[in-house]
């Protein structure tokens, strides 16, 4: 015998002896269900409250954020900069380390607009291109064939490194760095994961793992925020394309970090016909203001000189962009106007 189910009382008064005991059942049992509003239904609901939730959860870390800076104050960043400007003493290489290295002055231009090229395909910081370039250098004492499949393989081998280690929100994988040298034309070397995994180890075990290595873009913010200069995006660029075009040279590893980044700093303010003073003063504890001038002049030398060679493009390439708002353009009219003054260049 089949269970009854429950009738309401208010389905109980419509019973008529014309209609079967089953219909009665199945209009008992719907008029028992609760009507649900056509306006608030409860999927938005949910998802308006979890919205909302999102939100609340977003303020408090911008409150968060704002905490931590105000806890990280003055002291605290002096005190880090200070700890930085000690450490980097440790990687400054010989002037003439190129000599003892796979790579020549020529060979190295090419290299490093590779590195530069791949940073610019895969979209990753400045950072990580900086600290390719340094480990690429500190480790190239440690390729003995002077062939230039040798130092294509540290300098991507140096990429792979440091974008592991600094573990970005961009994740890249060897295989696709591989491929990317395919689309490369000219490239003529083919290289395995088993090469490049090979020459990590010779790598990590010469530098005994040390990969966290000063770069220059913690000078630049640095110095940039103290002149409260990052909203000028003019300054903000055309500082990053001047150490761009000085990681090309060796001098990029045999100067302090510290004084790469001041050198490029104050070349753009010069170029760009801003107010050295500030800069000038702010730094005059660790750089004489005759020391940046005649780097100054040194820097508007040699990016005249890579603006002249085919294998050293890249930086105008990345700083003629839009987004860049052609910064590179910026300082090509001034070397043209320099050059129309009859005023000379080191070509070297």
């Amino acid at each position: 015998m089949a269970e009854k189910r429950p009738i309401s009382r208010l389905a109980l008064k419509n019973i008529s002896t014309n209609i079967p005991l089953k219909k009665v059942k199945e209009d008992a049992i719907k008029n028992d269900v609760p009507p649900v509003s056509a306006t608030k239904p409860p999927a938005i609901a949910q998802k308006t409250t979890l919205a909302h939730k999102i939100n609340e959860r977003l303020t408090r870390d911008d409150e968060a954020i704002l905490l931590e800076e105000q806890l990280y104050k003055e002291g605290y960043q002096r005190d880090y900069i200070r700890f930085l400007l000690h450490d980097e003493k440790r990687f400054v290489l010989d002037r003439n380390f190129l000599q003892t290295t796979v790579f020549t002055t020529t060979s190295r231009y090419s290299v490093v607009n590779l590195l530069l090229k791949m940073q610019q395909y895969f979209r990753t910081p400045d950072n990580e291109y900086y600290m390719a370039v340094k480990l690429m250098d500190l480790s190239s004492k440690i390729c003995t064939e002077p062939e230039p499949r040798e130092g294509i393989l540290l300098a991507i081998t140096s990429f792979w490194i440091v974008h592991k280690f600094l573990d970005s929100n961009i994740f890249i994988s060897l295989k696709s760095i591989l491929k990317f040298l395919r689309l490369i034309p000219g490239m003529h070397h083919r290289y395995r994961m088993e090469d490049v995994l090979k020459m990590e180890r010779r790598v990590l075990t010469f530098t005994k793992f040390t990969v966290q290595l000063p770069d220059p873009s913690i000078f630049i913010e640095h110095f940039l925020r103290k002149l409260k200069l990052i909203p000028n995006k003019h300054v903000y660029h055309g500082t990053y394309f001047v150490c761009d075009c000085l990681s090309t040279f060796p001098k990029f590893s045999y100067l302090e970090t510290s004084l790469v980044a001041a050198i490029a700093l104050y070349t753009t303010l010069v170029v760009l016909e801003e107010n050295t003073s500030r800069f000038v003063q702010m730094t005059q504890n660790v750089f004489h203001e005759e020391l940046l001038k005649k780097y100054c002049e040194d820097a508007i030398s040699k990016i005249y000189y890579i603006s002249k060679m085919v294998q050293c493009q890249e930086p105008f390439v990345k700083y003629s962009a839009t987004e860049k708002l052609g910064i590179s353009m910026r300082f090509e009219k001034y070397i043209r106007k320099m050059d129309s003054q009859n005023i000379g260049f080191n070509r070297k």
